[in-house]
């Protein structure tokens, strides 16, 4: 798989060609990003979405080993809806996904964390990246997007 191209400014980067180290970099990050998520999302109850899904995972196990699906399939369909409609479940994915925004943003702001990290993983001319210009957190928010794509892709292979 050709690693995909990234510009900053003039100069361009690649992954760089070594799988372990990309894999060993990558739970690196993984580790921060979880670190992040614990500290930003911890105090988030997500009881009712966890009991949701627990549900709806026993009934699609059910309806897997059933002769008659029919019974087992409306109630999938309604536990299914019902989870999707719920205001409690809608509010605490939509706070999620707000904090899920600010990790995101720690970690493209974390220069002392991302700038060594840029260093092993890519390669071109990195010491051209401008920590200080506005565009760089364009290119490091691709740069992790694509990272944690590839690594997951090769992980799976």
């Amino acid at each position: 798989m050709e690693s995909k191209t990234f510009k900053f400014k003039e100069y361009d980067f690649k992954l760089i060609d070594d799988d372990l180290l990309l894999k060993k970099k990558s739970n690196r990050l993984l580790q921060k990003y979880f670190e992040l998520e614990e500290e930003f999302t911890g105090n988030i109850d997500t009881t009712i979405i966890d009991n949701y899904e627990a549900r709806i995972s026993e009934l699609e196990t059910a309806l897997e080993q059933a002769e008659d699906k029919t019974e087992l399939t409306l109630k999938l369909d309604k536990i299914k809806k019902k989870f999707e409609s719920d205001l409690k479940v809608k509010s605490i994915l939509r706070r999620k996904g707000k904090c899920n925004g600010l990790i995101l943003k720690e970690l493209i702001g974390d220069t002392d964390f991302i700038k060594p990290l840029f260093e092993d993983i890519l390669s071109g001319e990195t010491d051209k990246l401008d920590y200080e210009d506005s565009a760089i957190d364009l290119f490091i928010m691709e740069v992790i997007t694509d990272f944690f794509s590839y690594t997951t892709n090769r992980r799976q292979k």
